[in-house]
């Protein structure tokens, strides 16, 4: 809630005060990483930490949806009913040669 309060504040400067006061009494608070936000918010106020404030609380830009590379490659695998595409069974004795791993002869 207060980096909501904070973000409120810098761009309706009409409830600074207001947003002031919960920072000062959030300060002390019990929990320290409310404390912590609260007296880094109450730093930033500062007049010659104006700059950097603005610069932190300026608005994200927005975020643009994209397909991730996982989902392209499975979605480019699945069959032309949608379902993916069945897995090729292989023998244990072809794995471990694929893999590298030595092949025992099976005990007689």
């Amino acid at each position: 809630l207060l980096n909501t309060y904070v973000k409120l504040s810098h761009s309706f400067a009409e409830i600074a005060p207001q947003v002031s006061e919960v920072m000062a009494q959030y300060s002390t608070a019990l929990d320290q990483e409310v404390q912590q936000r609260a007296n880094e918010y109450i730093s930033l106020s500062a007049p010659p930490l104006s700059g950097v404030k603005s610069t932190v609380l300026e608005m994200m830009p927005h975020f643009t949806e994209r397909e991730s590379i996982v989902q392209k490659q499975l979605s480019g695998k699945k069959g032309a009913d949608g379902s993916a595409p069945p897995r090729e069974r292989k023998e244990p004795k072809a794995e471990a040669e694929e893999a590298g791993e030595a092949v025992s002869a099976p005990a007689a």
